[in-house]
């Protein structure tokens, strides 16, 4: 069963690898391509 979620970007942080127990899912090429420019947008000079 596949849920809806949200991503909140001022909330991220990076996990190890070896630390997560399971995958919590994936995001769709697209969500990615808009996730990484609001990063862009939101790290830019």
């Amino acid at each position: 069963m596949l849920e809806q979620g949200c991503i909140v970007l001022d909330q991220l942080r990076t996990v190890d690898k070896n630390r997560r127990l399971k995958s919590l899912g994936t995001i769709d090429p697209t969500t990615t391509e808009h996730v990484i420019e609001t990063l862009q947008n939101l790290f830019a000079w």
